[in-house]
């Protein structure tokens, strides 16, 4: 296997503007997730894919490779990860000459990824080859699960967000899990020939509630501030 790690930053966020420059515990984002990242010693190369000079040198001080920019026409906030991923991709290997087998994409916002994480997640594609990728997430909690919630039309009308309204005991609920963007992985085959990130035969990495947290708000940001003021442990 060679492993690529790719570290999307994009200037123009319009949720948050400039969260892929703030800072936690006094750090860059970057900083803290580069660092995760360099000392899971998983990867043949990581790099940092942008369109702001100022993002790319927070990156190359942070430790990651900016050996080109993005260009605009992949930069606005309508645009795919995944074709940004593949644009790195295809760069690395038209340019640098530069093949890897499979491709992890990290995001500075979901800063409480782990060198554990890391490992168990690329040790489920050396496990099995026919893995195309692996997402990241947290179980909910009994009293969020789909068979208890609903919608509504815009007549009003309440429409089950499973197949049925039924009661049902919530101790007798399967576990349910939601995402976090603290790591995807795909098999670089699987993105060339689908252009997508995440589908196929996926598999997932299970991590406790406290690590998942993706920064899109001054909010969430100030409790990424108290969950790191608790000396969470980053291993």
């Amino acid at each position: 296997m060679k492993i690529l790690a790719v570290i999307p930053m994009r200037a123009g966020s319009k949720g948050l503007p400039g969260k892929n420059s703030m800072k936690l515990g006094g750090e860059y984002l970057a900083t803290r997730v580069v660092r995760t990242i360099t000392s899971s010693m998983a990867f043949d190369k990581i790099v940092c894919s942008t369109d702001s000079e100022a993002l790319a040198s927070i990156a190359l001080a942070s430790g990651a490779e900016v050996p080109f920019m993005r260009p605009s026409e992949l930069a606005g906030d309508l645009v795919p990860t995944s074709e940004v991923i593949s644009h790195a991709v295809g760069t690395l290997d038209s340019e640098l000459g530069l093949k890897f087998s499979h491709v992890f994409v990290f995001q500075v916002t979901s800063p409480f990824v782990t060198v554990g994480m890391i490992h168990e997640a690329v040790d489920v594609f050396k496990s099995n080859e026919h893995v195309d990728s692996v997402i990241c997430g947290t179980q909910v909690p009994d009293k969020m699960k789909a068979e208890l919630q609903f919608g509504l039309n815009p007549a009003g009308e309440v429409a089950s967000a499973v197949s049925s309204l039924a009661p049902v005991r919530r101790q007798n609920l399967p576990p349910r899990f939601i995402r976090c963007g603290n790591l995807y992985g795909t098999r670089v085959g699987f993105l060339n020939e689908t252009g997508d990130l995440v589908g196929g035969n996926v598999r997932a990495v299970v991590v406790d509630k406290q690590f998942c947290l993706d920064i899109d708000s001054i909010s969430d940001l100030q409790e990424a501030e108290r969950r790191l003021g608790e000396q969470v442990e980053l291993s």
